[in-house]
């Protein structure tokens, strides 16, 4: 049978046709595997071979190839939709409407479109969440962390501009929040929102500028991005293993005087094909069949046509800005919508950068307290976020309540220091007190090293994101104002 079935894949594959495409015969032996992986337009963007234990599902869950695939998939199905879609305001939302009702599959290709680009957000963030807990941001792969940051706000800012080409109630009013949040930066606030929306509120400008980022500018960027980050991940040694942070010390102290790059201190590798190239198509396979049922069973949603006159109530980001909204209940909207976000993602590109200790490199937590201090960091934080939410919900922290406190110490300092003080100083002192906290505790409780410490400190960042997330989406109705999930919400007007 194997006889039989490699008779006729050769007939298949070295005729004539299929030779004046792929030029080399079926990668059946050793050099023909090497050649195809160089010779082929997408092969050759991974390294010949690759570490035998990093194919394992547990190891990378595929996150990286997942990602690029919906990309494509988003690709093709967006270049569809816009054979119908119109980016004015008086056709937009009629364009999708006529999806739901007169374009054969025209609701299915939307959902398709939708709920791939959810997945990708999703993917994204948790295959940089895989290559941190695995240390996979080391030297020398750590400039391409940097850029792994920069690709996962593109990939949220594509999503972010698409929110609006539906022209639906739920498209402008959750970018009138974003541009708002955007329209908080510091002096120049104003000339961004400006830009942003074209004018001074979301209209055809808006729309139209909107489009074209989502279509043609962000989906450019994004593709030079990946094209170098998939470089990078070649020339800077292919995929991490389990065992590759031990190798490369082991090679050290043996007394090498060449420096290597990590990943070629990995020994047990198979080549890409068909061994990752197999896998690939698999997981591709997978995630098209879950797009395509979740895409028969669940309609994107589509609200009333937009009206600027009709405001929701309450009126929200995107799910995955919904963090950055909860936090402008809490803080100033600089704060909020600008400095933190951007602080946080700078914090992030530059953890290589700080953590360059190769000890435990492409193992998961990389130490034995590793996964105590992550679990210990995201119960730390939640607790505190949790606490601090009710409190500022129902004692709150206003100027009401801190005048009279100032006024007893015989200081009176007037309405803008006492609003400085209740939405700026004490949100500062609240959210740096929770992180250097948490370190003080892991350094003392666990003697942690500069490793474990940036495993504490990302936790923070993890729950924070995830809590404010769950909060804003599921926890906030009319007024934003907290409501127990299981309860029947306020109801919106």
């Amino acid at each position: 049978m194997a006889n039989w079935d490699k008779t006729n894949i050769s007939m298949l594959w070295n005729n004539r046709f299929f030779r004046s495409i792929y030029r080399n015969k079926y990668p059946t032996d050793i050099r023909n595997r090497v050649m195809v992986i160089l010779n082929s337009v997408a092969l050759h963007l991974h390294p010949v071979k690759v570490p035998r234990k990093s194919l394992n599902v547990s190891y990378t869950w595929g996150l990286g190839g997942i990602s690029t695939y919906l990309f494509l998939l988003l690709t093709v199905t967006g270049v569809l939709l816009m054979f119908y879609y119109i980016p004015s305001v008086e056709r937009a939302y009629g364009t999708m409407k006529e999806m739901e009702t007169d374009i054969s599959w025209g609701m299915f290709l939307r959902n398709l479109h939708r709920w791939g680009a959810h997945g990708m957000v999703i993917t994204v963030f948790l295959h940089m969440v895989r290559v941190f807990l695995t240390g996979s941001y080391k030297t020398p792969r750590d400039f391409n962390w940097a850029m792994g940051v920069l690709m996962l706000t593109i990939t949220n800012l594509l999503s972010f501009t698409g929110y609006l080409l539906p022209w639906d109630q739920l498209a402008i009013w959750a970018i009138t929040v974003g541009t708002n949040m955007g329209g908080a930066t510091p002096i120049i606030g104003d000339k961004i929102r400006f830009l942003l929306l074209g004018g001074y509120s979301v209209g055809q400008n808006t729309l139209i500028r909107w489009y074209t980022l989502h279509v043609i500018f962000l989906p450019l960027a994004l593709i030079v991005l990946m094209a170098v980050h998939f470089w990078r991940v070649r020339k800077d040694g292919g995929i991490t293993s389990p065992d590759e942070g031990d190798l490369a010390i082991a090679e050290a102290n043996a007394g090498s005087s060449t420096p290597k790059l990590l990943g070629t201190a990995v020994k047990d590798k198979v080549f890409t094909w068909p061994h990752l190239v197999s896998i690939e198509m698999v997981g591709m396979l997978v995630v098209t069949i879950v797009l395509m049922v979740v895409s028969v069973l669940v309609n994107a949603p589509l609200e009333d046509m937009a009206n600027a006159d009709k405001t929701p109530n309450p009126a929200k980001a995107p799910w995955y800005f919904l963090g950055l909204q909860e936090l402008l209940l809490h803080m100033h909207a600089a704060l909020a919508g600008v400095i933190v976000p951007g602080l946080v993602l700078i914090l992030l590109a530059f953890i290589p950068y700080v953590d360059r200790e190769r000890a435990g490199v492409g193992r998961y937590f990389g130490t034995p307290n590793g996964k105590k201090i992550a679990a210990f960091a995201f119960i730390y934080t939640t607790v505190w976020i949790l606490f601090l939410i009710l409190m500022n919900e129902f004692v709150g922290v206003r100027p009401g309540i801190i005048e009279p406190l100032i006024g007893a110490q015989g200081l009176n300092l007037g309405e803008p220091v006492v609003n400085f003080v209740v939405s700026i100083l004490i949100p500062v002192v609240v959210t740096l007190f929770i992180p250097i906290s948490l370190v003080y505790l892991v350094r003392k409780g666990w003697h942690a090293s500069t490793r474990e410490i940036m495993i504490a400190l990302f936790f923070f960042f993890l729950a924070s994101f995830i809590v404010l997330t769950i909060i804003g989406t599921a926890f906030r109705g009319t007024g934003m104002k907290l409501f127990w999930a299981w309860d029947l919400p306020p109801k919106i007007h």
